[in-house]
C-alpha cells in the first residue's frame, strides 16, 4: 500500500506540470542485423517531433544531450545501457528522460520505451509496442508520444485517423473522374513562394471477362544478396507471370547482377514448360548493375511496342546500385522518356537494404506502381496483384494538359516528362487501371501581386480513350483561379494541408536522394551535413504540423544520415556477407561435386561388376 501511495504522488508531481524539460536518449539496438540500426535514433526523432507540438514541453536540444553524455565519457548510444541517463538529465536540467530498446523479432520490431523522473529516479510510465512495418510505427510512436504528453502536462491529442478515399469514378459512374485543388485558393500579395496544384485522378472498377494483350518484361535483380528465400519466392513470382499470360500476350524475363542477361526473350505465351525451367534454373551472385537490367528490359517490351497493348516494365531489387549507371536523375529521366512514349515501369524493393527514394522515383516518373515487400514470401503475392491490376485497363493516352496566362509559369510536374509548346505543356500518363487513384503534383510560378483581386492562372484540360468503350475519346477541363489578398489569416485559415505537406515531402527526398549520391560517391561528410540540416528543417515543420508524410520523411532522412555516418563499415559488413555466401554456395557446389563424384564411382563400379560377370560367362563358354 505504501508503494502504491508513493507512485500516486510521484505521478501527481508531474501531471498538468507546465514548462516540462524532457531529454531524449538514442534508444538501444539489440540485434545483429545492421540494417535496422538506424531506428535507435529515428524512434527517439518521431517522438521529439510529437513532443515539439506541446506548449508546455520543452526538449532539450541533441547536441546539449550529446556533450552532457560525453561528459560522462560514455557514447552517446551507451548511456541507456548504465543507468547514467539519470545523471545526463540532471546536467541539462531535464524534469524527465525518455529511454528504450529496439529489437527485431523475425519480421517484427519489438520497442520498449520508458519515462524516468530525474529527481527520484522512478519509471514513471513504461511501454511496449510491437510494429510490422514503418507505417505502423509511426502510429504506435504517435501513441506512446501522446501518453507521455497526457501524463506530464495533462493535454489531451488524438490520434489522427485518414478516412478512406471516396472514388469519384465509381460515384459518378464514369471510367475516370478527376479532382482539382490547390494549395491555397488564396495567395497573400507579395508572395514569391511556388503555387501547388494536385490533381487526383480516379477510375472505376473494370470487368476483367474482356483485356488488353500484355507486352511486358520482368526484371529480375538475381544479385549475391538476393540468395535464399528471396530468389526462390522470385522464381516463384516469376512463373507465375508464365501461367497467367494468355496467347495473346507477350513476356520476357531478364536478370541482372554484376552482367545482365535477356533469361527468356520477348515471345508470346507459348512453351511455358521451357521457360518455367529456365526461371527455375536461376542462381543468385554477384554485384547489382540495376540500370543495365532496366535498360533491357525496356528494349525487350520496345521489340513489340504497340498501341492497344499494356507495355510495362517490371523491376525488382533488393539493393543498391552499385554497378553500371547509379545516377539517380539519369535513370528517372529514361523513365519519364519511355513513359511518354508509352512503356510504363512498376518496381519491386525487398527488403530494407535497398534505394528506396530512387525505386519510388522510377516508378513515379514511369507511370507504374511502386511496391514494398518487406518479407520473401510476399513477393509472390504482392507480384500476383500487380499482375491483376494489369488484366484491368480503363483507360490509355491519358494526357493533362496545362495552358497557363501571361504572367504565370509552369515550372515543373513532379516526376513527369512535361512536352511544352508556347504557353501549353502536355502530361502523357498512358494507361490507367481499375479501381486506381493516383495523384499528380504541378508546380506554378504565378505573378507576386494582383491587382483587382481574382486570376485565371491556368486552365487544365483531361483526355483518354475509354478502354471500355471502344477507346471513345473524352475530355474534360477545370480553371484554376486564384484570389490575392493582404489578409494572412485568410490565406492560413484556407491552406491545404495535404498539398502543403507534399510539398514538403518533394523537398525532403530531393535532399535525401541528392545526400544518397553524395554518400555513394565517398562525400559522406557534405551528405551529412545536408541531411543534419533537413533533420532540423523537418523538427521545426513539426511544432505546426501534425503531419504523416513530415514524419515519413523523418525516418528517411534518419536512415541515410545512418548510412552517411556508418557508410565505410556498411561496406565492410556487406563485403563480409558476401565472402560468407559465396563460401556457402561453393561448400554447397563441393557437396553436390563430390555426391556426383560418389554416383559416378557406384556406377563404375557396377559396370566392372557386369563386365567382370560377362568375361566369366564367355570364358565359361569357351571351355564348354
Amino acid at each position: 500500500m505504501k508503494k502504491v501511495l508513493i507512485l500516486l504522488a510521484l505521478l501527481c508531481s508531474v501531471v498538468y506540470s507546465k514548462n516540462v524539460k524532457i531529454a531524449v536518449m538514442d534508444f538501444e539496438y539489440m540485434s545483429q542485423d545492421f540494417n535496422y540500426r538506424y531506428l535507435q535514433k529515428a524512434i527517439p526523432a518521431l517522438i521529439t517531433s510529437n513532443l515539439v507540438r506541446s506548449e508546455n514541453i520543452e526538449v532539450i536540444e541533441k547536441a546539449k544531450l550529446t556533450n552532457a553524455v560525453k561528459s560522462l565519457n560514455l557514447p552517446y548510444n551507451e548511456a541507456v545501457n548504465g543507468g547514467t541517463e539519470r545523471q545526463a538529465g540532471k546536467i541539462v536540467g531535464a524534469n524527465s528522460v525518455i529511454l528504450g530498446s529496439v529489437v527485431l523479432r523475425g519480421k517484427q520490431y519489438q520497442i520498449d520505451c520508458k519515462l524516468l523522473d530525474v529527481k527520484t529516479g522512478k519509471i514513471i510510465t513504461s511501454d511496449q509496442i510491437t510494429c510490422y512495418d514503418e507505417e505502423e510505427i509511426i502510429s504506435k510512436v504517435d501513441f506512446l508520444s501522446y501518453k507521455i504528453i497526457k501524463i506530464l502536462t495533462g493535454e489531451q491529442r488524438s490520434l489522427t485517423i485518414t478516412k478512406p478515399q471516396e472514388n469519384l469514378a465509381e460515384k459518378n459512374g464514369k471510367t475516370l473522374a478527376f479532382e482539382t485543388f490547390m494549395d491555397n485558393t488564396y495567395r497573400l500579395n507579395g508572395d514569391d513562394n511556388y503555387h501547388y496544384v494536385q490533381v487526383d485522378i480516379y477510375s472505376k472498377k473494370i470487368k476483367k471477362n474482356k483485356r488488353l494483350p500484355l507486352n511486358i518484361s520482368l526484371v529480375i535483380d538475381k544479385s549475391g544478396s538476393m540468395s535464399g528465400d528471396k530468389i526462390e519466392n522470385v522464381k516463384k513470382a516469376a512463373e507465375f507471370v508464365v501461367n497467367n499470360c494468355s496467347n495473346d500476350d507477350i513476356y520476357s524475363i531478364v536478370t541482372y547482377s554484376s552482367y545482365v542477361q535477356s533469361l527468356i526473350p520477348a515471345k508470346k505465351a507459348n512453351n511455358r514448360e521451357r521457360d518455367i525451367s529456365a526461371i527455375r534454373n536461376i542462381r543468385a551472385d554477384g554485384g547489382t548493375n540495376l540500370s543495365g537490367g532496366l535498360f533491357a528490359g525496356f528494349d525487350e517490351v520496345e521489340k513489340n511496342f504497340k498501341s492497344g497493348r499494356v507495355n510495362r516494365v517490371l523491376l525488382l531489387s533488393d539493393g543498391i546500385a552499385n554497378q553500371g549507371i547509379t545516377d539517380p536523375n539519369t535513370l528517372t529521366q529514361r523513365a519519364s522518356n519511355l513513359a511518354s512514349d508509352g512503356i510504363s515501369i512498376s518496381t519491386f524493393g525487398v527488403g530494407a537494404n535497398y534505394n528506396e527514394v530512387l525505386m519510388a522515383k522510377l516508378s513515379q516518373a514511369g507511370n507504374g506502381q511502386y511496391h514494398f515487400i518487406s518479407s520473401a514470401n510476399q513477393v509472390a503475392e504482392i507480384f500476383s496483384k500487380e499482375i491483376n491490376g494489369l488484366f484491368s485497363v480503363a483507360a490509355q493516352d491519358l494526357n493533362i494538359t496545362i495552358d497557363t496566362e501571361d504572367g504565370t509559369e509552369l515550372v515543373e510536374v513532379i516526376g513527369k516528362r512535361v512536352i511544352k509548346e508556347g504557353n501549353s505543356s502536355t502530361i502523357k500518363l498512358g494507361d490507367f487501371y481499375g479501381e486506381q487513384v493516383k495523384s499528380v503534383i504541378i508546380k506554378l510560378r504565378v505573378p507576386k501581386s494582383h491587382k483587382g483581386g481574382k486570376y485565371k492562372c491556368a486552365k487544365i484540360y483531361y483526355s483518354y480513350a475509354d478502354a471500355t468503350d471502344k477507346g471513345e475519346i473524352y475530355q474534360t477541363s477545370k480553371e484554376l483561379i486564384l484570389k490575392y489578398t493582404d489578409k494572412e489569416k485568410k490565406v492560413k485559415k484556407y491552406r491545404n494541408i495535404k498539398l502543403s505537406e507534399y510539398a514538403l515531402s518533394e523537398n525532403s527526398s530531393n535532399t535525401i536522394t541528392e545526400a544518397i549520391a553524395l554518400i555513394r560517391n565517398g562525400n559522406t561528410s557534405v551528405a551529412e551535413n545536408n541531411l543534419k540540416e533537413e533533420q532540423s528543417k523537418l523538427m521545426d515543420i513539426s511544432k505546426e504540423m501534425n503531419s504523416k508524410a513530415v514524419k515519413t520523411q523523418i525516418l528517411q532522412v534518419e536512415k541515410n544520415l545512418y548510412l552517411a555516418e556508418n557508410f565505410e563499415a556498411m561496406k565492410q559488413e556487406e563485403q563480409k556477407l558476401q565472402v560468407k555466401r559465396a563460401h556457402e554456395q561453393r561448400l554447397t557446389k563441393k557437396a553436390q561435386y563430390q555426391s556426383l563424384n560418389q554416383e559416378a564411382k557406384q556406377k563404375a563400379s557396377e559396370q566392372y561388376e557386369e563386365l567382370k560377370m560377362m568375361e566369366e560367362e564367355l570364358q565359361r563358354l569357351e571351355r564348354e
